[in-house]
């Protein structure tokens, strides 16, 4: 499994697009990893986690096929993690792609309703909805996958982090992002699985929060807890989803949690198990 890390900023970008506090201008100046676009991850060649306004710009850094792209599952409708209008380029004037119905995308339906608002009509071309519920296994040909609750929005909302479950191998990969501390309810369903890879939420960075998102002292609540249960022990700790609130630059981050075994993402980082 070859995870791509395509996009590691929070909805603001890093640099922030209307900003000029000092980690805007850190950022500006160290330049290399400090320069993060919205998030979004690929998993091989056909799988991917959100789309965010950035997605052109992560197909060119990243030499992406997105006409290979046939499994689509997004967290939530916030416009950093769906920009819905873009889906509006897979109609007919604008694609020479004809009759292409192989484009499955999953979420809330609160998302698909977006999406669909974006094509603006129906087309030879539209995508395949998928409306999800929390903990119901999906199937593709690839992988099991588990819709979780996510700890963000209000109570009323359906957001998703995601687990990934390779049937080759039985390999995990739990994305956890534009979440705060695990519902009770996830923490259970977690214990009959043995993560091996997992992104976590660190929006907060050097700051604080247990709600809609997480700080860095949060990020390690939650690895000691998983490794307490034994759903994670031995395996690659990431985290990533980052602010300029968080003020820490990445090497500010890497200093903090290299101690703890964690990767700190940047943009374009790769990883395969």
């Amino acid at each position: 499994m070859k995870i791509r890390f395509l996009g590691t900023a929070a909805a603001e970008g890093w640099p922030a697009i209307f900003c000029s506090c000092p980690a805007c201008m850190k950022a500006k100046e160290l330049k290399g990893k400090n320069i993060r676009s919205r998030f979004s991850i690929m998993i091989d060649d056909s799988y991917k986690i959100d789309f965010p306004p950035d997605s052109f710009y992560h197909m060119i850094q990243n030499q992406l096929d997105y006409t290979k792209l046939k499994y689509l599952f997004i967290s939530h409708p916030h416009t950093d993690h769906l920009a819905s209008h873009e889906f509006e380029f897979r109609r007919k004037w604008f694609t020479n792609l004809r009759n292409d119905r192989n484009l499955h995308i999953y979420g809330w339906a609160k998302s698909l309703t977006k999406i669909k608002k974006g094509m603006v009509y129906s087309d030879e071309n539209e995508p395949i909805y998928h409306s999800l519920k929390a903990f119901k296994k999906i199937e593709t040909p690839d992988f099991d996958v588990y819709p979780l609750p996510a700890n963000h929005m209000t109570p009323k909302d359906k957001p998703f982090i995601y687990l990934f479950v390779r049937k080759s191998d039985q390999k995990t990969f739990l994305s956890a992002h534009d979440t705060g501390y695990f519902f009770d309810e996830v923490w259970d369903f977690l214990k009959s699985f043995h993560i091996d890879v997992i992104s976590l939420d660190c929006t907060h960075g050097g700051g604080s929060s247990l709600n809609n998102h997480l700080g860095h002292q949060e990020v390690l609540k939650v690895k000691q807890k998983l490794e307490e249960l034994h759903i994670f022990n031995e395996g690659i700790f990431i985290v990533n989803h980052f602010s300029h609130n968080g003020k820490w630059s990445h090497e500010e981050l890497e200093s903090f949690f290299k101690p703890y075994h964690i990767l700190v993402a940047y943009d374009g980082m790769e990883i395969e198990f």
